[in-house]
């Protein structure tokens, strides 16, 4: 499974959307605590949840979100993703 994910991933870069995803990221983190990695990410509407991979970059698990919207929702997805512990 992770290998098709994987073709998706690479057949999405190679023909990109027109229309760029909006995603709004919102780094839950305590007044005067330094900021974490992100390792998780939940849409704020619908809750559903993805998990970074370890060897995953940060830019990287946020582009994979943002094409797993795409599919999603269409070219004009939205989403509010709140960093999750």
């Amino acid at each position: 499974m992770k290998s098709l994910d994987a073709r998706i991933e690479e057949l999405e870069r190679r023909q990109p959307s027109s229309e760029p995803v909006t995603i709004v990221l919102r780094p839950l983190v305590a007044a005067g605590e330094p900021e974490h990695p992100i390792k998780r990410l939940r849409d704020s509407q619908t809750s559903e949840t993805w998990d970074r991979n370890p060897d995953e970059g940060e830019d990287a698990f946020i582009g994979r979100v943002a094409a797993e919207l795409r599919r999603r929702d269409g070219p004009t997805a939205c989403a509010t993703l709140v960093t999750v512990d």
